[in-house]
């Protein structure tokens, strides 16, 4: 399995993506929902993310 690093921001196409990732493995563990909280800070932050090669999706951020 190869991996691809990049670094993305909120008008990057993987963006949706991410949130999704985000929300299933670090917020719904803690009963918390990503969606529910204020996102406008993304707009300053670096993130940084790993996308399989095969299937062109962000699999780690």
């Amino acid at each position: 399995m190869e991996l691809e690093l990049s670094i993305i921001d909120y008008t990057s196409p993987f963006y949706e993506a991410v949130l999704a990732l985000r929300n299933d493995i670090l917020r719904k563990p803690l009963g918390l929902n990503l969606y529910e909280e204020d996102l406008v800070e993304d707009r300053d932050q670096y993130i940084v993310i790993a996308v399989m090669e095969q299937k062109y999706k962000p699999v780690y951020c």
